[in-house]
């Protein structure tokens, strides 16, 4: 499924990849396709750091994270999830939704410390 966008030159544009990478990586991940849409994702996010112009793509990045983080959350890799909320919100504060992601997950392992704080951030 992802043979075309391997071989495809990179697309100017917003985050220097592009919006077409990043919108293949969203529409796999609603047709359920979570594997294949981490592995876009993390194409993009190689991309975002290769930028010259990193600090102006911050908020595109943390966007990138978080869309991976949902697709490792659905592939049941808690620990990537994990990561990948954390880079988001390392990268744009404002990212709640991430914030009650993440005390979603570690309500599920059981650190309820680290819920309650993640469950605070997202109100905020």
């Amino acid at each position: 499924m992802l043979d075309g966008y391997r071989s495809a030159p990179p697309v100017k544009g917003k985050g220097h990849l592009g919006d077409a990478h990043f919108a293949l990586a969203q529409a796999l991940c609603e047709a359920q396709h979570f594997a294949e849409a981490a592995e876009l994702f993390r194409c993009v996010l190689a991309a975002l750091r290769a930028n010259a112009d990193r600090e102006a793509m911050r908020s595109v990045e943390a966007e990138v994270w978080a869309h991976l983080g949902v697709a490792m959350q659905s592939l049941d890799d808690i620990a990537a999830a994990i990561e990948s909320y954390c880079q988001a919100v390392r990268l744009d504060p404002s990212l709640h939704v991430c914030f009650a992601n993440l005390a979603t997950l570690y309500m599920y392992l059981e650190d309820f410390q680290k819920a309650e704080a993640g469950s605070e951030k997202s109100v905020y």
